[in-house]
This record gives structure tokens, C-alpha cells and sequence, in this order.
């Protein structure tokens, strides 16, 4: 290319000292047209070869003016915005999904965490902390709740249930209207840990103490009522499929543990699992034959995982030393599981990994999601984790 240029320069200076301008022959281009495709331009779009081949002085004087090279041209700023790799791959990270802190304005321990949308988000915990997220921050909500709060679910903005205990351990369901939080008659039962329903009609709160035992109250519409006590110590959490498909976590006095399960008619209090040493806190499904319960076996002092398939519970390969003690996801091969020393745990539907979020140590108490891009974390200190894009 610089040969052929520099031919022309010396050719122009020959025609010019004849009175002749160089390409003045042409069809209706000039000097400056072949000026404006400077090396730059050259460089980044084609090389020397493939302008040798295909573009001689004619081509360029006939068929290039100055407006058109100058409206239509590609400059260097266009080339940098648009199509440099390192802008490729800026503009592909900011689409990639990432943990973070979130600022929650509390330090209490946060129990619980659940919502309708990624804009309507709820989080409960000690000393009767409620929390809203409107998708843009956490704020607290007035109740009068005296004690601390466990659990926290609903069927809409307008029906929300959070359930838990006094100062002296006596049984608190607070309900949310979707303007103000009141306090609902229940019996007490003790401590209630967690809530879920099947329906704005069917809600279940587990819960129990030392005293009285584990309990079950259920809510049909109208009103709490005692549903059964299966005389165990307590009942940690609670999710089904539907009305007639519901389990339950629960261990007796002698650090004995497993899963119990309601099929419209009956409990089967020991479940289709039961085993020593072992304490089972949290526990949700994608279907009624996939079921997740995550825990701790004292005997290995190690989470534990169990997974219900077939009719069937089983432990599942999970390494990890640390207790765990909530669980969600969005369907069989997008799970997570959360606990001690800011442990989270994915299930791809074939191997349960650790995450190293790299934010925090503190206790990790519940996970709660509306898409495998927009999943939160509650925990110890008013922690608020939240994975999304």
C-alpha cells in the first residue's frame, strides 16, 4: 500500500509541474478523497494485501468523495464503543449474575425470608424485626410483636403470616393486610418456627417447646386451630405440594431427627425418615416426589442432606462441616442450601458445590428466591446476601 501511495504522491508532483492536477481524469473524485483513508482506518479494518488486490487509485477517485468517506466511514471512536473485544466482555460481565451485600438498616438475626416478587420482599427475625424490600431498599415495618419472629410466608402482597414467640415463649402469629400488621388469636403451642400454606385457606405453623411438646396449628380461612400433637420436641419447618401432601421437620428429646409427612388423612410421625444423631432444620421441594431437607448429623458433626425420591429419603454426598439450616430453589437442578460460617451450597441436579461468596462468616439462617437470577439470604446481624445481575 505505501508503494502504491507513495507512486501516486510522486505522479501528482509530475502532473502538477505539467499544470495537471492529479486525478483530475477522474469521475468526479479529488486529491483528498484518497487522503481521508488514513493508516489507521486501513489498519484496523483490512490488510495490505487485501487493499493491494482489490482497491487501485481509480476505484478510489471514482467511486469516494469527501462527504461520502466522511458520513459513512467507520471512525476510531465508533470502532472502540462497539466492536473492540475488552467492550465485548465489559458489556458481557455486567449481564452475568453476582452476590452482594445488601444494606438491611438492622443488626438483629434475621430468621426468615420471603416474598411475591423481586420488588415485594419480606425478612423477620429477633426482637419482632419485620422487613420490606420495594426492589429498591430494605425498610422496617411497625408491628407489636414482643418477641422474636421465625417464619414468614404468604399467598399474596395483601395475605402475609409470620409466626414466632413472645418474651415468655408463647405461641404469636402476626398477619400483614398489605397496609398494617396485626396479631391473631392462636392457643399456645410454644414456640411456632416456621409457616407455609397450600392456600389462602390452608396455612400450617409448627413449632412446640420442652414443655408441651412438638405442635401443629392450621389455619382455614377463618381461623388457628391445635391440628395434632405428634409429641415430639419440636417442629422446625414445614413445606408440601399441596393440602393433602405436607412435611414436616422434627426431633424428640434425645437428639433424634427426621422428616414426618401428612397425606390429608394422616401423619406418620416418623416419616419416611428417622435417624440418631441427626437434627433436621429446613426443608422445601419442587414437586411432590423432590423434596430437599438439610441439617446437621452430630455424629459426623456435619451437614447433612437428604433428598426424598421414589417414596424414598437418602443422604445425600454433601462435604461440608458446617450446619445447615434453610433450603430453596427453583426446580431439581437449581438448589441452595445455606447455614454456619456464611456456608451456600448449589445443587446443579448432580453435585452439591460450595459457593465462596467471599462476604461474610456470619450464620446464614434462610433462602428465598423468585428466579435462579434473584435469590436472597437472611442471617446473623441483620445480613442481607442477594444474588441477581
Amino acid at each position: 500500500m505505501k508503494l502504491v501511495w507513495w507512486g501516486c504522491v510522486i505522479f501528482g508532483v509530475l502532473l502538477v509541474l505539467g499544470g495537471i492536477a492529479c486525478g483530475s481524469g477522474g469521475g468526479g473524485g479529488d486529491d483528498d478523497s484518497g487522503v481521508n483513508v488514513d493508516d489507521d482506518s486501513i489498519d484496523d479494518d483490512a490488510d495490505d494485501d487485501s487493499i493491494d488486490d482489490d482497491v487501485d487509485d481509480d476505484s478510489v477517485d471514482d467511486d469516494v468523495d469527501d462527504d461520502s468517506t466522511d458520513d459513512d466511514a467507520v471512525d476510531d471512536d465508533s470502532i472502540d464503543d462497539d466492536t473492540t473485544p475488552a467492550d465485548d466482555d465489559a458489556d458481557d460481565d455486567s449481564d452475568v449474575a453476582a452476590w452482594s451485600i445488601m444494606p438491611s438498616g438492622t443488626t438483629e438475626r434475621l430468621y426468615d425470608v420471603w416474598g411475591t416478587t423481586s420488588s415485594d420482599m419480606f425478612a423477620v427475625g429477633a426482637a419482632g424485626t419485620i422487613l420490606h424490600y420495594d426492589g429498591s431498599a430494605w425498610s422496617a415495618m411497625s408491628n407489636d410483636a414482643a418477641g422474636d419472629l421465625y417464619g414468614v410466608w404468604g399467598t399474596s402482597h395483601e395475605n402475609v403470616f409470620a409466626v414466632g414467640a413472645d418474651a415468655q415463649s408463647a405461641s404469636v402469629i402476626l398477619h400483614f393486610d398489605g397496609s398494617s400488621w396485626s396479631a391473631m388469636p392462636v392457643e399456645n403451642v410454644g414456640v411456632l418456627g416456621a409457616v407455609w400454606g397450600s392456600s389462602p385457606s390452608d396455612i400450617w405453623a409448627v413449632g412446640g417447646n420442652y414443655e408441651q411438646g412438638g405442635a401443629i396449628v392450621r389455619y382455614d380461612g377463618s381461623s388457628w386451630s391445635v391440628f395434632n400433637n405428634l409429641l415430639m420436641i419440636a417442629f422446625d419447618a414445614v413445606w408440601g405440594s399441596s393440602a393433602t401432601d405436607v412435611f414436616v421437620t422434627l426431633s424428640d428429646f434425645h437428639e433424634n431427627g427426621g422428616v414426618g409427612h401428612f397425606d390429608g388423612s394422616h401423619w406418620t410421625p416418623a416419616g419416611t425418615y428417622w435417624h440418631p444423631w441427626l437434627l433436621v432444620f429446613g426443608i422445601w421441594g419442587s414437586s411432590s416426589t423432590d423434596v430437599f431437607a438439610v441439617g446437621q448429623d452430630l455424629s459426623k458433626s456435619s451437614g447433612t442432606i437428604l433428598h426424598y425420591q421414589s417414596a424414598a429419603w437418602s443422604p445425600m454426598t454433601v462435604d461440608t462441616p458446617h450446619a445447615l439450616l434453610g433450603v430453596w430453589g427453583t426446580s431439581h437442578a437449581d438448589v441452595y442450601s445455606v447455614g454456619e460460617d456464611g456456608t451456600i451450597l448449589h445443587f446443579d441436579g448432580s453435585t452439591w458445590s460450595p459457593i465462596a461468596s467471599g462476604l461474610t462468616t456470619a450464620m446464614l439462617e434462610a433462602v428465598w428466591g423468585t428466579s435462579a437470577t434473584d435469590v436472597f439470604v437472611v442471617g446473623d446481624g441483620g445480613t442481607i446476601l442477594h444474588y441477581g445481575d
